[in-house]
């Protein structure tokens, strides 16, 4: 082999050497581009999932605080009917009394 077929020989390889070489930048710079892709596919997975699990939480305890307010409506009720039939009986038990006083006085008028 001669001097200048070593030479182009060595060209060649380095020219074929230099289009691999390209050829791995473009195909690194593909996979690139689709890891970045995969990870914000990924990012919006993991925060919709982290949204419905924070909305499944909230409604959780929304229906409890709802129920622990409607328990304490009924027992506030509950109290309150109670001490509205003592009145009421209090109120007749007096009634009964001013009637009676109004009408001894009456017949003390009367007499």
């Amino acid at each position: 082999m001669t001097a200048r077929s070593e030479i182009e020989r060595t060209v060649t390889i380095l020219s074929e050497m230099e289009k691999e070489l390209d050829d791995l930048k473009l195909e690194v710079e593909d996979m690139k581009r689709k890891l970045i892709a995969r990870v914000k596919e990924e990012a919006e997975k993991a925060r919709d999932e982290a949204i419905i699990e924070i909305q499944t939480k909230a409604q959780a305890e929304l229906e409890k605080a709802r129920q622990e307010a409607e328990e304490e409506a009924r027992k506030i009720i509950t109290q309150t009917r109670g001490e509205m039939e003592q009145l009421k009986a209090k109120i007749d038990r007096l009634f009964d009394r001013a009637v009676d006083t109004v009408a001894k006085e009456t017949l003390k008028v009367s007499e």
